[in-house]
């Protein structure tokens, strides 16, 4: 009897307590419907990730850099740590930085973010189908950022041929990358094959100084003269015309090496090198005067040129 008394009697419940359990309810179905949004949210995104990606692709086939890379940079506000997205911005960023030759600071600021995309999406440790155009496009990115980067610029190559690509200017940059580290006879192997296509001014000039430090004179001299023939670049040009002067000055052709020296100093007055050379010419037709005066020139220009003032201090 006293047991259903118990059961049956009423519990007395203190407004304080019943507040605490409403408040209690509305945080759990809350919590329940942030939980549901999130998730129907994230699904939302999860379905539109193949469209966008599609899109984006569709937009880099028909060239448009810029608006491949608007599109990248909104899809990774989204998805920040997706591969696919993070490697097509730095890719579209590193090839929009030419479109901006005129405004330096603003291809810089392409290329750091180039640089900055391309190493995230390599970072992410997820499947990547990118994988070896993103080794690639970051070697190539270090390679415009200058020699100080060529260390870096090298090791992505590599990584970018173990992935399996096979790109022809790959080899000239690999060329150019060896002569900078003065391994020539690397560089001469790169050399071969980039000379095969339809090689750069500065691929030629680089192979034919790495030629030319190998001892392989005659085909440095006929890869100079093809520069000199073909390349519009006037500073590879000059110096071209100025290492075919040094050349037929040890062959002691004194007028072809005088003419060389010449066409330098026309279009570069102040090529100490030049003037350096033309001294030298001089000195060999006993031109004394005219000797002393083209080392006082080079010295001039160059403060340090070694050769030219120990030419000055030699009785000539």
């Amino acid at each position: 009897m006293r047991i259903r008394q118990l059961f049956s009697r009423r519990r007395h419940i203190s407004p304080w307590r019943k507040v605490f359990l409403v408040f209690s309810v509305f945080i759990i179905a809350t919590a329940i419907g942030a939980a549901a949004y999130t998730s129907l949210r994230a699904n939302r995104h999860t379905l539109a990730v193949p469209a966008m990606k599609k899109e984006i692709l569709s937009l880099w086939n028909t060239g448009d850099r810029q608006q491949t890379l608007e599109m990248a940079r909104k899809a990774c506000e989204t998805m920040p740590l997706d591969p696919f997205f993070l490697g097509m911005r730095g890719i579209a960023a590193y090839y929009s930085s030419f479109d901006s030759t005129e405004d330096d600071g603003q291809r810089q600021s392409l290329l750091d973010e180039a640089l900055i995309s391309l190493r995230k999406a390599l970072a992410v440790k997820s499947s990547n189908p990118l994988k070896g155009q993103i080794d690639f496009v970051l070697a190539k990115t270090y390679f415009q950022k200058g020699q100080p980067w060529y260390d870096l610029a090298e090791r992505y190559f590599i990584e970018a041929e173990k992935a399996g690509i096979h790109d022809p200017d790959l080899s000239s940059y690999m060329g150019i990358i060896s002569t900078w580290k003065k391994d020539y006879a690397k560089a001469a192997t790169f050399f071969e094959r980039a000379l095969q296509q339809n090689a750069s001014d500065l691929v030629m000039m680089s192979a034919a100084v790495s030629y030319r430090e190998l001892g392989n004179l005659e085909k440095a001299t006929e890869l100079l003269k093809k520069i000199l023939e073909n390349a519009t670049d006037p500073k590879i040009r000059s110096r071209a015309m100025l290492m075919l002067g040094q050349e037929y000055l040890r062959q002691r052709s004194f007028r072809d090496a005088e003419g060389m020296f010449q066409k330098v100093i026309e279009q570069d007055p102040l090529n100490a090198d030049a003037w350096y050379g033309l001294g030298l010419v001089y000195a060999e037709n006993k031109d004394t005067l005219r000797a002393r005066s083209a080392f006082r020139k080079a010295v001039q220009i160059d403060p340090n040129h070694i050769d030219a003032r120990r030419k000055l201090a030699e009785k000539l």
